[in-house]
């Protein structure tokens, strides 16, 4: 990238580099909500997962999927008791983070852009400090960052026309987290779409083989065909408001305080950033793969903003993270103009990284002193 005005030392990126700094990162904020905060990160969500590890039956509860109860299983068995839960899990997720992020260098690295290694990098940088949530969900090690690397690398695999192994890795995303249903299914209608063969279908219908069977075996053990869904209709669907759609931003901004207003604007935000990734993809796209992935999961973030309610519309910022891919990708090159023509942009861009990881400190304190009040020691 001759002319662009960036320190030396920045002028061959290493990607190695930038990963070990993402862990390290994540490190950083994981003593900070341990040591600082005294957060409580076995309660909640983390010691369900722990708990559905430790039985098989688990598998069938309709909160949570089962692959990533199975993952810490199946490390712990290798294990043993050499190491704690917490460690068990966030090992976990900091090896789900390094697939994670790997999958999304080479995803944008299909960008026919000749800054393709800019643009990946900045792809990974805007995935791993996505705003308040990127590392503090790595930090705190729920199934998020299980599920994307799982659904990353099936992307990446369908770009690389593999689509036998991505639709498995789709179908294993689909059962670790009820949040990749949308990405997954329609990553794969973008692949058919790409594709145009009856091959295609065949693949598909792979990707949805796991899912398939655990509502099978699902339904037996429980006596009914609903126990996949019932919770999540009363849970993250079900509105609390007079309005059909919108109900998470709606509820979250008319009664839920400030903090309710806050949360709003900043899943509004998302979404407007998905229809931005929509309206790139669909008028400049110079290729189908870029313009049918980018949609599905600009899309996808749409629907959940549609549907989902005031208790779960915090899933937008959290799986919105995903976007990272399809923006640097559509308005990455954009960016790297900037750059190149304004020594004051990098400043600029260096004060925006410096915001995003102030971002997840700030986060983390209000998960462990507002959010988790009872942690306060």
């Amino acid at each position: 990238m001759s002319g662009l005005p960036l320190p030396k030392m920045l002028r061959g990126p290493n990607f190695g580099l930038v990963l070990l700094l993402a862990l390290f990162l994540v490190m950083l904020e994981w003593l900070f909500l341990t040591f600082v905060l005294n957060y409580d990160s076995e309660g909640g969500d983390i010691s369900e997962y722990w708990r559905n590890s430790l039985h098989l039956g688990s598998a069938f509860e309709p909160h949570h999927m089962p692959g990533y109860p199975l993952a810490i299983a199946a490390v712990r068995g290798v294990l043993g008791n050499f190491l704690s839960p917490q460690a068990i899990m966030l090992a976990i997720t900091l090896v789900s983070l390094s697939v994670a992020m790997t999958a999304v260098y080479r995803i944008a690295q299909f960008n026919l852009s000749p800054d393709k290694t800019w643009i990946g990098l900045l792809a990974v940088t805007l995935f791993v400090l996505w705003p308040l949530v990127g590392m503090t969900y790595v930090a705190t090690p729920i199934a998020d960052m299980f599920s994307m690397a799982l659904l990353l690398l099936g992307w990446w695999l369908l770009l690389r026309e593999r689509a036998l192994p991505a639709a498995i890795l789709l179908g294993l995303a689909i059962v670790s987290h009820k949040g990749m249903w949308p990405f997954a299914m329609l990553l794969m209608a973008g692949h058919i779409f790409t594709v145009k063969s009856a091959a295609s279908f065949v693949v598909a219908g792979v990707m949805v083989l796991p899912i398939a069977t655990l509502w099978i075996l699902g339904t037996i053990h429980n006596g009914s065909p609903m126990w996949m869904f019932s919770a999540d209709i009363d849970w993250a669907i079900r509105s609390h408001s007079s309005v059909p759609v919108l109900d998470g931003v709606v509820g979250s901004m008319l009664f839920g305080g400030l903090v309710g207003l806050v949360k709003g604007v900043i899943v509004l935000g998302v979404a407007l950033l998905a229809l931005a990734v929509l309206l790139k993809a669909w008028l400049f796209a110079d290729d189908g793969e870029t313009k049918w992935y980018s949609s599905a999961v600009a899309l996808s973030v749409i629907l959940s903003v549609l549907i989902l309610n005031e208790e779960e519309i915090w899933a937008i910022v959290r799986f919105g993270r995903l976007l990272a891919v399809p923006l640097a990708m559509l308005y990455g090159t954009l960016l790297i103009r900037a750059l190149r023509s304004n020594r004051g942009s990098v400043c600029g861009l260096g004060l925006g990284i410096a915001a995003l990881f102030c971002s997840q400190l700030a986060f983390a304190y209000y998960m462990a002193r507002v959010w988790a009040p009872d942690n306060y020691p």
